[in-house]
């Protein structure tokens, strides 16, 4: 499998799982909106952390891949998603990968 087959894959699965979750948190901008209700000025901030060797949270997109598999499958062959999550368990054993955290976003107003 290419390397622009693999991205096209998961960017399908990116988009299955932020339609799967949309009704959960929400982007910066959508914060900022829902903030500015109570303040003229929300603070707006975000934050990526680059994840050490080990650390659990290098393996939620192999988790959430393994969770939603069944799903994956219809649209591509078991195979293929097999095949991907196995390279996926396989690179995450490289303690020279290096992975980031997901973006988390955080915001508050300052009531008068």
């Amino acid at each position: 499998m290419s390397q622009d087959e693999v991205a096209g894959l998961f960017k399908r699965f990116g988009r299955m799982v932020n339609a799967q979750n949309s009704h959960i948190g929400g982007t910066g901008r959508q914060i900022r909106t829902l903030l500015r209700a109570y303040s003229d000025e929300p603070v707006i901030r975000a934050q990526v952390l680059v994840l050490p060797p080990g650390h659990v949270y290098r393996a939620v997109a192999l988790m959430a891949g393994t969770a939603a598999r069944d799903a994956i499958a219809k649209t591509i062959s078991a195979e293929k998603i097999d095949s991907l999550l196995a390279q996926a368990e396989e690179e995450l054993r490289d303690p020279e990968l290096r992975c980031t955290s997901l973006i988390l976003v955080q915001g508050y107003a300052r009531l008068p």
